[in-house]
């Protein structure tokens, strides 16, 4: 029976965004953001991991689809969420506005690319290892993106502040059931 792979689509997605799966237009370059972070990591960890590069997390969650075939068969489509956080160092506490400006601009820029990039057709149909993720046209459609977190550095505060965005995206996922 053919289910749902959650982790073909969250592998996908992030190969996508660390660069790593380059099969389409509209690539993300190795190096821009690191895939390293695990979901629910203290403030700490991600002021750790973030010094280097941006990091992020994805989120997957699963509804019924609206134009879902009514009926018992083999044919399923469920609507798909997708939110990815990215996660930000500010610096120092000697961080200035223009230097957390940067921070913020940056991470911006780098939301548009995201998105971009995952809204191409394909971009996320399949692993590097061709995994199909059963995404419908291989794309997903960006909906929001919004600030989580804007904490500057604080006196005392190993690692630093963060800043942490939240890019929201929809798709749906077709899978064809052994009957």
């Amino acid at each position: 029976m053919a289910v749902i792979n959650p982790t073909a689509i969250r592998t996908a997605i992030a190969e996508r965004l660390d660069g790593t799966l380059t099969n389409t237009p509209r690539v993300i370059l190795p190096g821009y953001l690191s895939s390293d972070l695990a979901p629910g990591a203290t403030d700490s960890t991600v002021s750790q991991r973030a010094a280097v590069v941006p990091s992020f997390t994805i989120a997957l969650s699963f509804s019924r689809h609206a134009d879902r075939p009514m009926g018992p068969g083999p044919s399923w489509i469920d609507a798909i969420e997708v939110r990815i956080r990215t996660h930000y160092l500010l610096g120092s506490e000697a961080l200035s506005r223009v230097d957390a400006d940067v921070v913020r601009s940056e991470s911006d820029q780098l939301g548009y690319v995201i998105r971009a990039a995952l809204e191409w057709p394909g971009s996320v149909a399949a692993t590097s290892a061709a995994i199909a993720t059963g995404i419908v046209s291989g794309c997903l459609a960006h909906v929001s993106s919004a600030v989580v977190t804007d904490s500057p550095p604080q006196a005392g505060q190993p690692g630093g502040g963060l800043y942490i965005t939240e890019h929201v995206f929809t798709g749906a996922v077709f899978t064809v059931a052994g009957v």
